[in-house]
C-alpha cells in the first residue's frame, strides 16, 4: 500500500507507519496494528478520517500529568531507545519547569504555541539561561512527540514555534573555573551525601546525570577506572581514570554503605535515586558556605565542576586531544570551542612562549 511502511525497532518488534500528504501538510502516524492486514485496516480508516477533515486523534485526552507518566513507562521501557540519564532529566524538567507553569492538570491536545512562549517568558524571568530554557522545551518535545505517536496530539506544539520564539543558547556568562584548592573548600563544606557527586564531576569531570547513574560495577578501583555509560550521546560512553583523590573518596563513601552490589552508587537513605535537583542544591549551599558565591556572582554548579575540571587540565598544559578524550567529546574541536574563553584568558602567556621559542 502507498503511504504505509513497516520497519524494527532497536527490539526487533515490528511497526507500522503511515506517511501522507494532506493540505500541504505531511502527516505521520504509527499505527497500533500488529498484522499487515490489521496495518491496511488501520490506514484506510486515518486517511478517511484525514479525508473528511475530522481529527484523528483518539478518544483518550490525557492531562499532561498523566501524558508525562505514561511516557516515562515507555521511556523506560525495554523498546525505548532514550538513556536512562536522559529519562531522569526530562522527567525532572518537566515535573520542576513545564508542568509547573503549563499546569499539571491541563489536557495535553490544549496546549499551543502561545502557552509555550508564555512559559518560555516565564522562565526566562526567572532567571534561568538560554540553554537552561531550550533543555526544558526539548523535553517538552519528547513528551509531546509521544503524545503524536499514541493519537493524542495531531501536532508536536514545540516543533511550530518560530526561530525567535525560541531562547538563544549561546552562553551569556561564562563558567565558573574553580582551582584546586577552591575544589578541596568546596568539598570540605559538603556532607557524607554529596560530597561524593561533587568529588567526581570535579576530578572526573562527568556530567551530573552521568554522575548518579553510576552504579558500583562501574567503578573499577583494581584498574583505577570508571566505566561511564552513554546518557548523553554514544561518544560520551567511555572508561575514565580516577584520580587517588577521587579514588580514596570513592572508597570512603562504599566503606559507609558496604553489601550494594550492583546497586546505585549515590542512593538516598530509603534506597532511592539521587536527584540532580537536591545535588545541585547542596552544591550551591556548600559553595555560599565556602565563600564562593559572593553577591553578583554565578553561583556554582555541579556542571561547573566539570568545566573546573577540564580548565585544570588544559591550565597544566595537557594537550586539547588528551581532554578531549577524558571529557568524552566526540571531537576535540568541540572542547576548543567549549573551553574557548578559558584559553582566550592564557593568550597574555603566549607572548613569552613565542620570545622563547624564536629566541
Amino acid at each position: 500500500m502507498p503511504g504505509l511502511y513497516q520497519r524494527e525497532t532497536a527490539t526487533s518488534q515490528r511497526v507500522f507507519e503511515v506517511c501522507c500528504k494532506r493540505n500541504g501538510k505531511v502527516v505521520r502516524r504509527r499505527l497500533r496494528a500488529q498484522t499487515p492486514t490489521d496495518a491496511v485496516r488501520e490506514q484506510r480508516a486515518l486517511l478517511a478520517k484525514l479525508d473528511a477533515g475530522t481529527s484523528p486523534v483518539s478518544r483518550a485526552d490525557p492531562t499532561l500529568r498523566g501524558l508525562r507518566e505514561e511516557w516515562e513507562q515507555w521511556a523506560r521501557s525495554p523498546g525505548s531507545t532514550l538513556a536512562a540519564g536522559t529519562v531522569a532529566l526530562y522527567a525532572d524538567l518537566l515535573d520542576r519547569r513545564a508542568l509547573r507553569i503549563l499546569g499539571a492538570s491541563t489536557k495535553a491536545a490544549a496546549v499551543r504555541p502561545a502557552h509555550l512562549r508564555a512559559m518560555v517568558d516565564k522562565l526566562s524571568a526567572e532567571g534561568l539561561s538560554g540553554s537552561s530554557v531550550h533543555g526544558t522545551l526539548t523535553a517538552l518535545s519528547a513528551l509531546f512527540r509521544f503524545a503524536v505517536r499514541r493519537d493524542f496530539r495531531e501536532t508536536n506544539p514545540v516543533r511550530l514555534l518560530d526561530r525567535d520564539d525560541r531562547p538563544s543558547t549561546k552562553r551569556t556568562k561564562e563558567p565558573r573555573y574553580l582551582d584546586r584548592s577552591e575544589i578541596d573548600r568546596l568539598l570540605a563544606k559538603l556532607g557524607e551525601e554529596f560530597r561524593p557527586v561533587a568529588a567526581v564531576c570535579a576530578f572526573a569531570g562527568l556530567r551530573i546525570s552521568e554522575a548518579l547513574a553510576l552504579r558500583w560495577q562501574d567503578v573499577d578501583f583494581s584498574s583505577g577506572l570508571l566505566h561511564v555509560a552513554g546518557t548523553k550521546t554514544a561518544a560520551s560512553a567511555a572508561a575514565v581514570p580516577m584520580s587517588s583523590a577521587l579514588v580514596a573518596e570513592l572508597r570512603a563513601h562504599r566503606d559507609r554503605r558496604p553489601g550494594l552490589g550492583e546497586a546505585l552508587v549515590f542512593r538516598t537513605a530509603s534506597g532511592q535515586p539521587q536527584r540532580r535537583h537536591n545535588a545541585g542544591r547542596a552544591i550551591r549551599v556548600a559553595g555560599d558556605a565556602a565563600g564562593l558565591n559572593p553577591p553578583g556572582a554565578k553561583k556554582v554548579s555541579p556542571h561547573d565542576l566539570r568545566h573546573s575540571c577540564a580548565g585544570l587540565l588544559l591550565a597544566a598544559g595537557v594537550p586539547a586531544p588528551k581532554v578531549a578524550a577524558i571529557l568524552r567529546h566526540a571531537d576535540a574541536r568541540i572542547t576548543l570551542m567549549v573551553y574557548a574563553g578559558l584559553v582566550e584568558s592564557q593568550r597574555a602567556e603566549l607572548k613569552d612562549d613565542l620570545e622563547l621559542a624564536l629566541r
